[in-house]
């Protein structure tokens, strides 16, 4: 017996097929002048797993193809990304760091590819001069956020798509089909896993089309491991997340008629119990699932005196759109902004007035 279901069919992305034409083309120049072509990928700085799985699946991708890449975050990776073998990525962190690279870029003419991060001037860090000494038409960009650049051969930028793992995965496979080669084997495809699985909030967003699952069929397929990156992404709770949680929850407040919640933590409180960015990143989450809210936001205050919020929406308010009023951005359901040298007590209001206009705008048209 056929199976027969007409919509459920693959889809080629042109953005996805213009990269892979230009990755092989690339590819192609090189092998003719006998020539070795340097890659540095840049994920956004205080990497999450989509960052860390969209870059290390697309460094190991370009080594098969033959390319000499290397994925540069902006820290030491934590360990709980141990289970995805990150070896073998570099760590560029201050300014000294950054000009000794810096200086390699320019003498081998190499490539930079942004991932998970079209934003150089605010989510590189120390790295952001690595960007700018790349030569323009060396520049590649694969993301998944609203982006100050334009989508192009080299630049796949794609806001609709739940998380950069999934443009990876699409650009992968396109190269596979082009070639008639193997580039995700086990290990990529549970670094491709764990970005889907962990942007999407464990498969929870409206983003999650039927190609998103086709993709992590594929992936499952090629030996991705979707229960373990479930349990340590979302059942497994370190005594650190279990106090920091404590500390956020009991320092919660309501705002208008219950339909926005937020939470605050100084950089006090978080280091008294040496809590990491793993232990605090689902907070913002959890206060969302409160009955009655439609937005909710962390306040978190970093060591060096800036705040960090994180925005989650409910499905009649967009996270996006008060995001950008504070200078950040992200995704409808999910987003997030930092206010430079404040305090968690003085971001709130303006945080609040943010969430007022959205409200009111949303009250107004009924959009979503």
């Amino acid at each position: 017996m056929e199976l027969k279901e007409p919509q459920l069919q693959w889809h080629w992305r042109r953005q996805t097929l213009l990269l892979a034409e230009h990755l092989l083309k690339i590819k192609a120049e090189a092998a003719a002048a006998g020539e070795k072509v340097h890659f540095y990928i840049l994920p956004h700085h205080r990497a999450d797993g989509d960052a860390i799985g969209s870059a290390m699946a697309l460094q190991r991708a370009l080594w098969r193809e033959g390319f000499v890449a290397q994925a540069v975050f902006a820290e030491p990776l934590s360990g709980l990304y141990d289970y995805l073998d990150c070896r073998d990525y570099a760590v560029c962190a201050t300014a000294e760091e950054a000009e000794a690279l810096r200086e390699k870029i320019v003498l081998e003419k190499a490539y930079v590819c942004l991932v998970d991060n079209s934003a150089p001037s605010t989510r590189l860090g120390a790295r952001e001069v690595l960007f700018n000494a790349c030569l323009p038409a060396r520049r590649i960009i694969i993301d998944h956020h609203i982006s100050q650049f334009t989508a192009s051969a080299a630049y796949d930028i794609a806001p609709d798509i739940v998380a950069c793992c999934v443009q990876v995965s699409e650009l992968l496979l396109a190269l596979e089909a082009a070639e008639n080669c193997h580039l995700i084997d086990k290990n990529t495809a549970e670094c491709l896993m764990t970005g889907i699985v962990t942007d999407s909030g464990q498969l929870s967003y409206e983003a999650m089309s039927a190609q998103v699952y086709l993709i992590m069929a594929i992936l499952k397929n090629r030996g991705a491991d979707q229960e373990l990156i479930n349990r340590l992404h979302y059942h497994l709770c370190s005594r650190r997340q279990l106090q920091i949680e404590a500390l956020a929850f009991t320092q919660t407040k309501y705002f208008f008629a219950n339909r926005c919640l937020v939470a605050k933590l100084s950089a006090a409180q978080i280091q008294a119990v040496q809590a990491t960015d793993q232990d605090i990143d689902g907070i913002s989450s959890k206060l969302r699932e409160v009955e009655g809210v439609e937005i909710a936001v962390l306040l978190r205050q970093t060591p060096k005196g800036n705040v960090i919020g994180s925005i989650r929406t409910s499905l009649t308010a967009d996270a996006q759109k008060i995001a950008l009023q504070l200078g950040g951005g992200g995704h409808k359901r999910a987003s997030g902004f930092t206010i430079y040298n404040s305090t968690p007590e003085a971001a709130e209001p303006l945080f609040l007035q943010a969430c007022r206009e959205q409200l009111e705008r949303t009250d107004e048209s009924g959009e979503q």
